[in-house]
């Protein structure tokens, strides 16, 4: 698969992070263990923002009501393929920085979102079109390209 553009004019601030096929955003369980999930974007939480890293990374902070701010990241700094993304506490560490890259073969503006320490991209399911499907990281590949796919729009 040839690699997108690297940072590819996303803004830093309040952000709504769509799975392109679906239409359905990233959010956890309110009373869940911070794992991600896809979910309707009116009730998608916790809010969601990008802040500009090192070298053209990005994280993406999340502002619980109870936790506080907190991280995307890849649970456990798992480098395995399958391992689920999830909001936890920000550390210093690069299992919490992602490259965004622009897919210039896909229709409008869609991401794939790549977590540093592996270079392996957040994956959905490419069949999952449903609540609640889990996010996790998997090989950045063709077969699996419509899954890792994400709009990134503006949010409040």
């Amino acid at each position: 698969m040839t690699p997108g553009v690297t940072d590819a004019a996303v803004a830093a601030g309040p952000v709504r992070i769509r799975a392109s096929r679906s239409g359905l955003c990233l959010s956890e369980l309110a009373d869940g263990d911070g794992a991600l999930y896809l979910d309707e974007c009116a009730t998608a939480f916790p809010p969601m923002s990008l802040v500009p890293g090192a070298s053209g990374t990005h994280r993406i902070q999340t502002d619980h009501p109870v936790a506080g701010i907190g991280c995307v990241g890849i649970i456990n700094a798992s480098k395995e393929a399958g391992a689920r993304a999830g909001d936890d506490y920000c550390t210093p560490h690069d299992w919490i920085d992602f490259r965004i890259e622009a897919v210039p073969e896909a229709p409008g503006r869609q991401f794939r979102i790549l977590p540093t320490h592996t270079g392996m991209c957040l994956t959905v399911a490419q069949d999952a079109v449903r609540l609640r499907t889990p996010v996790q990281q998997s090989p950045c590949t063709a077969r699996d390209a419509e899954g890792q796919r994400f709009l990134i729009e503006p949010g409040t």
